[in-house]
Parts: structure tokens; C-alpha cells; sequence
């Protein structure tokens, strides 16, 4: 049985040593609604996110998560 994915719209802060700070979007596919959404869910995500921005030194800030 396939798992439903829910899509998201995630607006966040990048802060990088070389680049500054940028706030940017991204779309993402998610396994849990996000009224079951708990801290380690978060963390997840902002993992992933610094390892879409492929640099070794960023910090990743989760502004707002949104439904789409």
C-alpha cells in the first residue's frame, strides 16, 4: 500500500559564513499531516534543508510551514 504524502510550502532562513542570510522557499512531500507534526518532525526537515542548500556551514530556520 502506498504511504499519502502531503505537499508543503516551507518559508526559512538560510545563514551561511560566505553568503549571509537569505530567507527562501521551498516545496516538500511530507508522511504526516502537520497537526501530528512533533519537534524531531521539525528537525528533520531542517535537516533536510541544509543538506539541499549543499553547504557544510549554514544554519537552517524554519519561519512557516504551509498546506498546499
Amino acid at each position: 500500500m502506498k504511504d499519502i504524502r502531503y505537499r508543503y510550502e516551507i518559508e526559512y532562513f538560510v545563514t551561511d559564513d560566505s553568503a549571509g542570510k537569505h530567507k527562501k522557499k521551498r516545496e516538500v512531500e511530507f508522511t504526516k499531516p502537520k497537526d501530528n507534526w512533533g519537534r524531531e518532525d521539525y528537525e528533520t526537515l531542517a535537516k533536510y534543508l541544509r543538506l539541499q542548500e549543499k553547504s557544510n556551514r549554514c544554519d537552517v530556520s524554519i519561519i512557516e510551514v504551509k498546506a498546499i
